[in-house]
């Protein structure tokens, strides 16, 4: 609660990146008490608690949690270079002049 109020005030006092900060605080830890009054449902059923998705349940097998490493460790630093490849080269300042438009 005092983390929602504190978004207003620090965003007021033009403190933006702290109040940024507390937003996804909040954000946070909303999700945070949903996962923890759901546990260990994930997704509840209309039709019935049988029909429930939990974790036991919804876990993927040792062979393709395997897989998903694999590809998030190759894929994660293309990714993560390509970003600091784009942000370097469209750094500074725009400039505004007759060729540009709005």
């Amino acid at each position: 609660m005092l983390a929602t109020i504190n978004i207003r005030r620090l965003a007021e006092k033009g403190r933006y990146f702290s109040s940024f900060l507390f937003s996804s605080l909040t954000s946070a830890l909303m999700l945070m008490t949903v996962a923890i009054s759901l546990y260990p449902t994930l997704v509840p059923s209309n039709l019935g608690a049988q029909y429930d998705l939990t974790v036991q349940n919804s876990a993927s097998t040792d062979p393709s949690l395997r897989t998903m490493l694999l590809f998030a460790a190759i894929g994660v630093p293309i990714v993560a270079t390509y970003t600091l490849f784009v942000f370097w080269t469209f750094r500074g300042e725009v400039k505004m002049d007759e060729h540009t438009y709005l």
